[in-house]
């Protein structure tokens, strides 16, 4: 959508629209309420999927359980400064009257701010040693407008943050929709390699132990099999993925076997990496891919098309 934040009850109504006008369902590629100002439209929200959904229309979303999100430094800078290309935003931000204003919109919004804000991956290595820290630890308000400008012209705008800004309380709500999927909205990582790099959400490892663990098992959210609805079947039948998502014959053989006793997520925002425990098996096409936790080395997956 256009919007997640300060136009998200707009930019929801123009998403439910446009299905409505194309005759397609409608799916929500996350559904949130980021920025506190913007935590009391969680109502508001639901209300309006609610009614359209009783008009007919089918709408679906998805929600990676943390208050998190993940997203580029850049994208918290006002909207006219990052129009255009990657070089026009780069000589932009070396011009003097823009980091003035950069400096006055900082200001607006306080230290509070800064410290929402953490540095996950950083492209330039001479600014490596930041990631991790949150950006008010690194910066005072005074001059963070120039520091965030440098840091950006010197990784040609690629820096990644973690941004600290939505309520357990709407998240909690959302997660107990029934036409909310679980995702986690990471790219693919893996524990060694290229991929090991930076400090991530740690949601790439974490989400569905998360989900399961903090608001299922301890929280009492919903029951186990409506939170595993939510992160097999619901989906599979969302993106017409064919013979996947339920145990069933003449279907394809993907299972996680977990314990319940055991099952806890691991990653932290520190340490991003950390495997989840609990998980006793996968079977990935009928081949076990993991056994009693550890990877077999058994590669039977495929692409979905």
């Amino acid at each position: 959508m256009r919007s997640e934040g300060d136009r998200v009850i707009g930019a929801l109504e123009e998403t439910i629209l446009i299905g409505k006008k194309a005759k397609i369902p409608v799916h929500i590629s996350h559904l949130k309420t980021s920025g506190r100002d913007n935590w009391w439209k969680i109502d508001v929200i639901l209300k309006i999927i609610k009614d359209a959904q009783n008009k007919g229309i089918q709408i679906t979303a998805d929600r990676y359980p943390y208050i998190a999100s993940q997203t580029d430094l850049d994208a918290f800078l006002p909207s006219w400064i990052i129009e255009g290309n990657r070089e026009d935003i780069i000589e932009r931000l070396k011009n003097k009257n823009v980091r003035l204003k950069i400096k006055k919109y900082f200001k607006e919004r306080g230290e509070d701010f800064l410290n929402s804000l953490l540095i996950s991956d950083i492209a330039s290595d001479k600014y490596k040693s930041l990631e991790g820290k949150r950006l008010g630890e690194i910066v005072t308000l005074e001059n963070a407008a120039q520091f965030t400008c440098d840091l950006l012209i010197h990784s040609n705008l690629m820096v990644g943050v973690i941004y600290f800004g939505m309520s357990e309380e709407n998240l909690e709500k959302i997660l107990s929709q029934p036409y909310v999927m679980i995702g986690t909205d990471s790219s693919a990582r893996c524990t060694s390699g290229i991929t090991r790099n930076g400090k991530p959400h740690p949601r790439g490892f974490g989400s569905f132990p998360r989900f399961i663990k903090k608001y299922i098992l301890d929280k009492g959210l919903l029951k186990l099999e409506e939170a595993i609805r939510k992160i097999t079947s619901l989906p599979a039948r969302t993106f017409r993925i064919e013979k996947r998502g339920v145990i069933k014959e003449g279907y394809f053989a993907d299972i996680v076997i977990f314990d319940p006793a055991e099952i806890e997520d691991r990653a932290s925002f520190e340490k991003p990496f950390n495997v989840s425990k609990g998980i006793k098996y996968v079977i990935v096409n009928g081949e076990i891919a993991v056994l009693e936790g550890s990877m077999t080395g058994r590669r039977n997956g495929r692409v979905l098309l």
